[in-house]
């Protein structure tokens, strides 16, 4: 089954479910995806910007991702399981692009009360000093 096949079945299903309210819940619904997906996007903008400022500033920087949604769907991501992927996959073009390998590790404080995705930076393998 395809993703449009399947698509069209979920959106069948809930016009069946509530002929009335189905369209209103599906709107709805195209509405919440809309900004969950830009949400995700801002989050690996955000990435990019700081990334980019620490290593023009010479440092080694890193970025910490708090928000447990955002955390969850970075590492789906990296384990390429996840709707909106093709985000992902555009960050890895971006940080291959600037000759730069990502890696990301879950964190926490130790004492259960705050937890993050931290994503470091190093040079790609093949890139040498200037």
């Amino acid at each position: 089954m395809t993703l449009g096949h399947r698509l069209a079945d979920t959106l069948a299903a809930l016009h069946a479910t509530n002929r009335g309210a189905g369209h209103a819940r599906t709107k709805d619904q195209i509405a919440r995806i809309q900004r969950q997906r830009a949400a995700r996007a801002q989050v690996l903008e955000d990435a990019k910007a700081h990334l980019t400022t620490g290593i023009q500033e010479g440092l080694v920087p890193t970025f910490e991702i708090h928000d447990y949604d955002h955390q969850q769907w970075v590492k789906a991501a990296t384990g390429g399981k996840t709707s909106d992927g093709d985000l992902w996959e555009a960050f890895l073009a971006w940080a291959q692009g600037q000759h730069l390998t990502l890696s990301t590790r879950a964190q926490h404080d130790g004492g259960g009360i705050s937890s993050w995705v931290l994503i470091e930076v190093a040079p790609a393998p093949d890139t040498r000093p200037a």
